[in-house]
This record gives structure tokens, sequence and C-alpha cells, in this order.
């Protein structure tokens, strides 16, 4: 756009430096700007047109100009050898995308490196947001336009029509258009157009009724507008009474009637086009208006909701900022500006045009080598050959001489050799190796390991810069989608609404707490494809990965096994063979520490916490453990001294407690924090059994040794000779043995008194904690 037009049909601040409300003047300046840029596209598209026609299958010549040179019969034929390799290059970018399940990647933000954060939340969001993705119809037509414009023209951008649904529309490189001498890069932009014409019962929505015609005029809609464009379109359906032109009831109930016909066959599509502005304060406004001028007549400064014309649709600052509105797709930056960008069509086009030209003339050749070269004698001959075939043999006409004794041997070696110098060629400019499809080794030698794997990395389709420029560009697709669909604000109602909805709520049903789905909490990114959109590179590299995966703790040995199998059976099917694996069960040196501080806990000892262990897996092991146990002394099978397991189960709950205080505030864990808290008031009241069974055998053994000190007394009081006094010194010795004994005892009941006090100070400090969590869910 020329900076005259910009300075006529873009509005500036005031003289007090105050900006407009926002930067178009009116919908006549946008239908000038639009009509400025289609203009300045003309030779582009052109070119596009041209092109486009190789691609599908136009000849190399004129067949009209060949007829009128009397060379009709020449060979003419597109070999296709374009769509072949725009079809290639589709194929890879497709197992790009689609090769890889779930095709998003997803970490939870907060604590990204703790090692006891599952692997399980973000791995459910993206499978989830995946299946809801392919279960959108949509989803594979989109895909598959915004990629083959992307790999024909090197711009395959996608947008959002409004700022709530998540769902993208892909749009033609013809269709997407910006000002000349705007820099490739989204930050840059100052406003763009997308002709994205309506179908008449499309507009239709927004005034069926009156109560939707309200809604649609609050949300920017010029609903006068649309009556007035649909009435013009619905002026040749044959079911309207054209002595009511003007009258809108007439034509809305024509519509209802004869909603295919009018959408399909009498009316013609609505030509509109998106025109989105960047504004001064960087936040992106939304307009729709006619590419027909007739409706954008309207004087300056009148307002833009006439009957007669204005804008069909105006939201001023709609969206926050650029990449919230679209996603640019560019195979580089070009020259440094958007139009400078070339795609593979025009790379190969001149190629694949003299290929073309140079096969067909070997085809002639041929042909023309596979005839008997006659000459007549005489001029009037010349109209009457006539060859009589009599069984094998052939019988010439007379006056007729056979040239050079039926031998003609064009030299065809020589185009032979320019063909393949031009496919190399093309090879090297767009780094494309395309695999041998004859069955003849070019070597007598057979390839060996190293030359298969060579040849496969050449006959890989995409390099690996095209392949990451491709990928961070979908990482900023998948983001704006994830952020759309995890919206607060997004009701069932909304356009895509129900879907999003759906699927959270099938996270949440899997286990994944509420607070992570929320878009500020995720990293969102693509998933990267193995083997660089090859297939047999994927196969190669996914063969090499498991030959080392001895050395790969057992989650990448899973991975490693998981990606082999991808490889040979796709995505879908690994998980018939090779379930994902839960990292929390996986054994590692956790589980060992685990397991060590469960034996020391066994002998009653204190076992301190560490604040970087893996609280989860240690609980999960010390439960078990003390679970298996009390079960074992509840079912009357426990054959050790009662004063271990005691100390035992003691021990155990006061260290359950402390790994149980480390996850209680954790939002991820709150469901875990329940379950462990629940069985740890079980564990605690199989320990106040232990403790009264211990209380008993322990008064069992004081009134014992008060019965033996009350036989020791009246022994003495009849003792006799020598012999019952020594009786009765053994028998005081094992009093005084018991006494002592029993002070231990005595030690060992107040020490459990206060483990007692402390146990129970602990369950009701998480009780407590459990009780906040259930108020916080309600609410």
């Amino acid at each position: 756009m020329s900076d005259e037009t910009a300075d006529q049909d873009l509005a500036t601040t005031d003289k007090s430096g105050n900006p407009p409300e926002t930067r178009l003047k009116s919908s006549a300046a946008a239908c000038r700007i639009l009509k400025k840029m289609l203009d300045d596209d003309r030779e582009r598209d052109r070119k596009r047109a041209t092109i486009q026609g190789q691609i599908d299958g136009n000849p190399p010549y004129d067949d009209s100009k060949l007829k009128q040179l009397g060379q009709s019969n020449r060979s003419n034929v597109n070999f296709r050898q374009a769509e072949g390799i725009r079809d290639g290059r589709k194929s890879s970018y497709y197992d790009l995308l689609m090769e890889v399940d779930p095709l998003l990647k997803i970490k939870i933000r907060q604590n990204l490196n703790d090692p006891e954060m599952p692997m399980d939340y973000g791995e459910i969001i993206a499978e989830e947001i995946s299946d809801m993705l392919k279960e959108w119809p949509g989803f594979w037509y989109h895909t598959q336009l915004h990629q083959a414009q992307f790999i024909v023209w090197g711009t395959g951008n996608c947008y959002w029509p409004n700022e709530i649904d998540w769902r993208f529309k892909a749009a033609r490189t013809g269709s997407f258009l910006v000002p000349d001498e705007t820099n490739a890069n989204i930050e840059d932009l100052d406003l763009i157009a997308i002709r994205d014409p309506f179908k008449p019962f499309e507009l239709f929505k927004y005034v069926k009724d009156a109560e939707t015609e309200a809604e649609s005029k609050a949300a920017g809609w010029n609903t006068d507008l649309v009556k007035v464009v649909l009435m013009n379109a619905c002026k040749e359906v044959s079911s309207i009474d054209q002595s009511q032109l003007g009258d809108w009831a007439s034509y809305q109930q024509a519509i209802k009637d004869n909603d295919l016909e009018y959408g399909y066959s009498r009316a013609e599509k609505i030509r509109t086009a998106h025109m989105m502005v960047k504004e001064y304060n960087d936040k992106i406004s939304h307009f729709i208006i006619m590419e027909d001028a007739e409706y954008n007549k309207q004087e300056e400064g009148e307002t833009e909701k006439t009957k007669e014309g204005g804008y069909l649709f105006k939201h001023v600052d709609r969206y926050e900022s650029w990449d919230r509105a679209l996603c640019l797709f560019l195979a580089g930056v070009g020259e440094g500006t958007y139009h400078s960008i070339r795609g593979l069509g025009a790379k190969i086009y001149a190629h694949c045009k003299i290929n073309d030209r140079m096969m067909n003339a070997t085809v002639d050749g041929a042909i023309t080598a596979a005839t008997i070269p006659l000459q007549p004698s005489n001029e009037g001959q010349r109209e009457k050959i006539r060859i009589m075939r009599i069984g094998p043999f052939s019988v010439m006409p007379n006056g007729y001489n056979v040239v050079g004794q039926g031998k003609f041997d064009p030299n065809l070696n020589g185009l032979i050799s320019t063909v393949g110098m031009l496919n190399g060629n093309l090879n090297m400019n767009v780094g494309l190796q395309r695999p041998d499809v004859t069955t003849e080794e070019k070597t007598p030698q057979a390839a060996n390991t190293a030359e298969v794997r060579n040849r496969a990395t050449k006959e890989a389709k995409l390099e690996r810069s095209d392949i990451g420029g491709y990928y961070r560009q979908l990482d900023l697709l998948y983001r704006e989608m994830v952020r759309r669909m995890l919206n607060p604000n997004l009701t069932e109602v909304d356009p895509g609404g129900k879907e999003a909805k759906e699927c959270i709520q099938r996270c949440i049903d899997r286990g994944v707490p509420r607070e992570y789905l929320k878009y500020e909490k995720l990293k969102v990114s693509a998933r990267r494809a193995i083997g660089y959109g090859s297939p047999f590179m994927r196969s190669m590299i996914s063969s090499d990965i498991l030959s080392v995966s001895p050395y790969f703790d057992e989650l990448g040995k899973d991975n490693a096994v998981r990606d082999y199998i991808s490889a040979r059976t796709g995505p879908e099917g690994v998980d018939r063979y090779k379930p994902i694996p839960n990292r929390n069960n996986i054994p590692t040196n956790e589980h060992s520490i685990a397991n060590l501080e469960t034996n020391d806990l066994k002998e009653g000892a204190d076992v301190v916490v560490g604040t970087d262990q893996n609280h989860v897996i240690h609980l999960k092991i010390h439960i078990a453990e003390a679970v298996r146990i009390a079960e074992v002394f509840v079912n009357g099978q426990y054959q050790g001294p009662i004063e271990m397991l005691e100390a035992y189960l003691a021990a155990s709950l006061r260290h359950i407690a402390s790994h149980l205080d480390f996850i209680a505030n954790d939002p991820a864990r709150q469901d875990e924090y329940k379950m462990f808290f629940q069985t740890l008031n079980e564990l605690a009241k199989v320990h106040a059994t232990v403790q009264r069974q211990l209380q008993q055998q322990m008064k069992q053994q004081q009134a014992n040794a008060e019965r033996q000190a009350e036989i020791v007394r009246q022994a003495q009081e009849q003792m006799q000779d020598e012999k019952l006094r020594v009786e009765l010194a053994k028998v005081e010795g094992d009093l005084q043995l018991r006494a002592m004994k029993e002070a231990g005892n005595q030690r060992v009941r107040e020490a459990k008194a206060i483990h007692g006090m402390q146990i129970k100070e602990m369950l009701a400090r998480h009780q407590m904690n459990i009780d906040n969590i259930t108020k916080a869910q309600g609410a």
C-alpha cells in the first residue's frame, strides 16, 4: 500500500495526540484499501494460476496453437512431475503432524523439574485434546488445506474468525492479502484482509428472528445491512413474489422455505472480506465489509450502521494481539518481506516445464523412430497412399519408395541425458531426493548397511531447518487453540464450547486436578515426529534408539520400545503391545531407599524425611508394608513380640505423617492426599488396638509378678532349712530381674502414651487439612 493511500484511509491521532477509536476511517476507506491490495496482487495471482495449472496437469504447449501450426500430432502431455513432487512433500508434512500420538506435548509449568510430579497429568491433557481435534470434522480439511498452501506457495496461514472459538480456519494464499513491503514478521503487520465469502444461509443465521437479530446487533453486526444484502442476493429466487420486493418478511420466509435452493443454486455467494487492523493500543480490531463498493459509498464521518451501507460487522479491539487472531506459517522470510517468500511451486516450475517439453520431444522421437519413412515418386501419389496387409506381409502401393531401407534412428540419448541432468539440478535446488523406482541396482555390488543409510538420509523429504521452522509455527497454533478451549469464560452455547467442556470433564474424570486445567499452568508444544517426515528414516532411527536402550532408565527403555512399535504399526497400535507405564511404579533409587527406611521403621527407629524425596513413592511403599503387617495382626496371625509391633506402627505413623505434610498443600496431590490420609486413619485404629493389647499384657505381667512376690513372702515365713533359703534366694533374684523389667516397661508405657498423643495430634491436624480441602472443592 502506498504512503498516500495509507495517509488517506488510515486515521491518525488528532492535534492533541489522542488516538481515534479505530484507524480505519470508514467502510469506504476499508474497501479502497482492499481494492489497492487486490490490484497489487494481480500479477502475483496470474503467476500463481500458471503454477497451479502446471500442478493440475495443464500441457506444456497450447493445444490450439499446435493445431494452428499443423502440429496437433505432436506429443503434448503433462507428465505430472510437479504434482508428484508436491504430493511427496505433502505426505512428509502429514507424517510430521499426524504420525505422533498424542498430537500435542503438554507439561505442567508448576514444578516442571519436580521428580514426583506424575507424567500422567500433562499426557492425559494432551491425549484428550488430541482426541477432541481428531473428532472435529474440520480439522482434517483445514490442516490439509493449510499444508498444501504452505508447500506450494510458501505461506499457509490460519486464523480465528472470532475471539472465542478454538477451531481455526485455513486461508488460501490468494485470499490472504497484506500490503506490499510488509515485513515477514507477525509483529510488523499493520493490517490484513482475508477474502471469505458467505453462503446466504450462513449470513441469514444472524437475522433469522428478532431475538437473534438483537444478539447479533449487540455483538457488532449491522443487521440492517445484512437484510439488504440478503434481499439483493435473493431477487432471482422464483418463489418470491416480485410484487413484494423490499418486504423483508417475504424474503425471510423464502429463505426458510428454500434454504438449499437459495444457498446453492439461485443466489450467488455473498462476497465479503475480513479486515483486521492493528490499533495504537496494539490491539486488533475486526471488520467485515462487502467487496462491492456500492455498499460502501457513504460519506466520511457518516454512521457505519446505516441501512444503505457501511460495515457488515465491526468490533474494535476484538483481539488482544495478532497471535490471538491468526497464525502465520511462512517457509522462511524470503528477502525480508512477506511477498518475497517463495514456495515449492515457484522453485520447480521452470524445471518441470522444461522436463515436460524434453520428455515430449523424446516421445516424438521414439514414435518417429518406430515408423517407416516413405517417399512418393511424384506429387500425384501423395494423396493415394494405401498399405495393404496380407498375413505377415505388407504390400506397398506403386509409386512409393522406402527411405534408407526403413531405418530411421534419431539420437535420443542427448535428450535422455538432459532430462537426467535437469532432475539432478531440481533435486539439489529443492532438497528433494526421489527414491529409485527401478529394480536394477546402479552398481553391480549389493548396497551395504552404510550405503543404505546414506541413501535413506538423502531420500528424507524434508531438511531439518524446514522441520524446525514448521514446528515452531505449529507450536503457536496449538498454544492459541489450547488457550481458547481452556478459557474459563467459555460456555457450552459458545462456538466450540460444548466440545471444549466435554474435553475438560474427561481430563477431570481421569484424575487431572482442576487446578492444572488452566492455560497459564501449561507448557504447550507440538509433539515432534521421528524421521524428518520419512517413514523409512523413522523406522531406522527408532531401531537405532532401541539398540542403545539398555543404557536408559526404565522409563527410557519403555519409550524406546514404544517408538519402535509406532514406526511399524502407527501410533494407534502402540498401546496394544506396550501401554504407557506409570512413572511412580517403575523401580528407581527412591524405591530402594524407601524399602531400607521400612526396615529401620520395623526396628522402631525414627527415620528422617528428606525434603527432596519423592513423597508419593515413599508413601506407597511405607503404607503398603504397614497395611500388610496390620492385616496380619487383625487376622490373628501375628507371632512376634507385641511391643515390637507397637513400636513399628508408631514409628511408621509418624514417618507417614511427615510425608503427608509435604504434599498437603500441593493442589495436584489433593486426591492422593485424601487417599493416603484415609489409610493412615485406618492404621491409627489398628495401632490403638495394638496399644490396648500391649497394656493388657503388661497388666497381666504385673499381676503375675505380684502373685509371685506373695508366694515368696509366704515361703520366707515358713522357711525351715538351708535348701529352702537357697530356693528363696533364687526366686528373689528372679523377682529383682522382673522388677527391673517392669520398671523398663513402665518407661515404655510412658513413651507410648506420649506417642499416642502425638499421633492423635497428627491425625487431628491432617483431618483439619482434609476438611479445608473438601470445603474448597465444594465452593
